[in-house]
């Protein structure tokens, strides 16, 4: 599902620029070039959503080059929220969030809710995405409930009766 984004291509264009020379830094492992790209990508950001609203490329797009995990997660956040607002594809979001709660903040229950919540997308997504989506879930079993943990399949356990007294 291909929506049309409110941006003008050059300012896309800008956004890719500073994106890029945000990677760039990033790869030459020059940290004080990487957080003035940084802020760069922020000013053009911020100057996007003053025009256009809180579109949830723009906070994906910031989340994607925050180095702080937690703010970047509450990033994603921002994103998925203002997707589900406007009908927007939550996939692509999704996926970094989950990968973020999963990967960087060792939160893997929350990563799964994240996962479930965009499996109706999966038929409409890119293999890529879908395998990724598969990869991440199979990183995030389900809870088991603590009386369940240590015991065999099958195994007899007490069980209490009413009026067995």
């Amino acid at each position: 599902m291909k929506k049309k984004l409110p941006f003008t291509a050059g300012e896309w264009d800008a956004v890719r620029w500073a994106a890029g020379a945000v990677t760039e830094a990033a790869q030459a492992d020059d940290a004080d070039r990487r957080a003035a790209r940084f802020a760069d990508l922020q000013s053009i950001l911020a100057e996007l959503r003053g025009r256009y609203g809180n579109h949830p490329l723009l906070w994906e797009t910031e989340a994607d080059f925050t180095p702080d995990p937690l703010a970047a997660a509450d990033m994603y956040r921002h994103a998925e929220a203002a997707a589900v607002a406007t009908d927007w594809p939550t996939m692509s979001i999704r996926l970094a969030l989950a990968r973020v709660l999963a990967e960087e903040l060792d939160l893997r229950s929350d990563a799964r809710e994240v996962l479930l919540a965009c499996r109706d997308e999966l038929p409409w997504s890119l293999e890529a995405d879908c395998l990724a989506w598969a990869n991440l879930l199979s990183e995030c079993p389900p809870d088991v409930p603590a009386a369940l943990v240590g015991t065999r399949p099958g195994a007899a356990r007490p069980v209490a009766l009413r009026g067995a007294d």
